[in-house]
């Protein structure tokens, strides 16, 4: 179930609203928000995890180029990678998962 707290600018969420998204060896979770009529949440939580927006975004089409090496790259840096569809944009959300 979809959850919008508007005074926290988060969207809580289950991994039952999450698809899996697999390319060249590397996955990742996705939330679909297209449905979502309000401004795009800062933070997503998924059960235990936090993630907060990175800033970045990129063109759901041509993701094949750059989404493995970005999910490798995190990874690298002790985060994990939740990916937001809006408006033919993948998000990208991140969960820290060691300290820094």
């Amino acid at each position: 179930m979809i959850e919008f707290l508007e005074n926290q600018k988060m969207v809580s969420v289950d991994f039952d609203d999450l698809d899996v998204l697999g390319d060249q060896d590397k996955e990742t979770f996705v939330l679909n928000l297209n449905f979502f009529e309000e401004q795009m949440p800062f933070y997503i939580r998924v059960k235990d995890y936090d993630f907060s927006f990175s800033g970045q975004s990129f063109l759901i089409n041509g993701r094949s180029a750059m989404l493995p090496n970005l999910i490798e790259e995190n990874e690298k840096n002790h985060q994990l990678t939740l990916l937001v569809e809006r408006s033919n944009r993948f998000y990208i959300y991140l969960h820290q998962t060691e300290p820094v």
